[in-house]
């Protein structure tokens, strides 16, 4: 996945945590955001069969860069033909 570095902040995988605050001195968002919004994916091996109840994510704000959210989510299960789609506020 490409990073988001929008005004020099740095959006990578290993910054994201859930209800963590953005450190605004060292520029890390507390999220992980992708430079574009065309096929980016997230992979999740649970090691065994599990049901998923939710999907959490969170608005980021950064003072020198855009706000960025996740709005929309589609699940493929490769087992079982599945398409789920979760759709945030602004219906996208």
């Amino acid at each position: 996945m490409s990073v988001y570095q929008g005004g020099g902040c740095v959006a990578s995988a290993s910054n994201a945590r859930l209800y963590f605050e953005d450190d605004q001195d060292r520029k890390q968002i507390r999220a992980c955001c992708a430079s574009s919004r065309d096929l980016q994916w997230i992979k999740v091996d649970l090691e065994r069969v599990k049901q998923i109840t939710a999907v959490a994510t969170q608005v980021v704000y950064h003072k020198s860069c855009n706000m960025i959210a996740v709005v929309r989510y589609k699940s493929f299960l490769s087992l079982v033909t599945l398409l789920t789609v979760y759709q945030g506020l602004d219906n996208e």
